[in-house]
């Protein structure tokens, strides 16, 4: 069997020689050739994760957890 998708954890990858690579963030899709590099960058992105375990029926609204 041929393994199609292949998973890694690192902070930082260079994907080098692929022509036309798909590559779809924050909604939008954009093809993306030659040396593309892709990297993590600490809190730059703010997560919020409904925790319906602490809804409040006085507002009438959902606590959430921000990560």
């Amino acid at each position: 069997m041929k393994h199609i998708v292949s998973y890694h954890k690192c902070k930082k990858a260079t994907i080098e020689g692929v022509d036309k690579l798909p590559v779809c963030y924050d909604g939008d899709t954009a093809f993306l050739s030659g040396k593309v590099t892709f990297e993590l960058i600490k809190d730059a992105v703010k997560i919020i994760i409904p925790r319906p375990d602490k809804f409040d029926a006085a507002d009438n609204k959902i606590a959430a957890e921000i990560f």
